[in-house]
């Protein structure tokens, strides 16, 4: 069950990932025409300048679809690698992972009582000086 599940997780990752970098390629093909037009524009401030933040907004976008693809590149690739493992080990059930194994230790490290008290103390004390200051 679990594999299915991730492969079908991946199979969505590929998905997503291919009409990004299409959406990508259209993107940069547009900052590549607008920089082209910018660069050739002389005259009119207020044009250059409309075609300046036009420019931006096209190279803040082609590095917002840049930074997802590469995301789901490094998903792909995981998945990929997790996929191997499971077979690897024939694992094919309900194992808990290990980073859900050190996220419970971690929180139960971290809500105690003692950690509380400390964090309290500490948020008390700093709010001392800063009223000692102020006088």
């Amino acid at each position: 069950m679990k594999a299915a599940y991730r492969e079908g997780r991946l199979e969505r990752i590929k998905n997503t990932k291919n009409k990004l970098e299409a959406e990508q390629e259209l993107a940069w093909k547009c900052l590549h025409k607008k920089e082209n037009e910018f660069y050739r524009h002389i005259d009119n401030d207020h044009e250059k300048k409309m075609l300046h933040e036009e420019v931006q907004l096209l190279n803040r976008i082609c590095l917002s679809l840049t930074i997802r693809c590469s995301v789901l590149a490094y998903q792909e690739a995981d998945g990929h690698k997790q996929l191997e493992q499971m077979k690897q080990a024939g694992k094919k059930s309900d194992t808990t992972t290990t980073q859900e194994h050190l996220a419970k230790i971690s929180l139960q490290a971290h809500n105690g009582p003692p950690f509380v008290t400390k964090t309290l103390r500490a948020a008390f004390s700093i709010e001392g000086e800063m009223l000692r200051v102020l006088e």
